[in-house]
Parts: C-alpha cells; sequence; structure tokens
C-alpha cells in the first residue's frame, strides 16, 4: 500500500470518526452521494432505457407485449439509486 493510500484511507477514517461523533450516519451518506452522482452521470441510452422499460406496466403478464428480462433491468437500475435518495430501504 503506497503512502498516499494510507493517508487517504486515515483521512477518510477521521472523517468518518468526526462526522460519527456530530450524529451523521456516513454509510448513509455516502450512499446518498453515489445515488446521486450515478443519477446525475446517466447517459441519454440509459434514461432512454428507464424510459422504454414502463412497457412492463403496460397491461398484464400473461400477453408479453415485448415485455422482457432488460426492461425489469433497466427498470431497477435507476430504481434502487431513487430509492437511496429518498431514504426508501429496499428489503
Amino acid at each position: 500500500m503506497s503512502l498516499v493510500s494510507k493517508t487517504v484511507d486515515t483521512m477518510g477514517s477521521s472523517l468518518d470518526f468526526t462526522l460519527g461523533l456530530l450524529g451523521v450516519d456516513t454509510y448513509r451518506l455516502k450512499t446518498r452521494a453515489h445515488a446521486f452522482w450515478s443519477l446525475a452521470t446517466m447517459t441519454e441510452k440509459e434514461i432512454d432505457s428507464y424510459i422504454g422499460s414502463y412497457i412492463l406496466f403496460d397491461g398484464d403478464w400473461s400477453n408479453e407485449n415485448g415485455k422482457n428480462f432488460s426492461h425489469i433491468v433497466d427498470y431497477y437500475h435507476v430504481i434502487n439509486h431513487l430509492c437511496a435518495l429518498g431514504n426508501v430501504e429496499k428489503m
């Protein structure tokens, strides 16, 4: 491990400790920051895939109507980050 890596790890640990003393939940803070960054840096293709995934909610599953597994993945790729921002726990 390089000196820079050790310094960054130590700084991160001391920041976690300091924020913990102030009553800040650093796990949730990091999770929300990651979720925000992931949503803010989505490509146009990812956004279009997410919007297109709403075909899942069109009708019932007895008739496929073009629904497939990739729509589920595209939907949850965004919904998980939105839930993290909104402080919604997934089970």
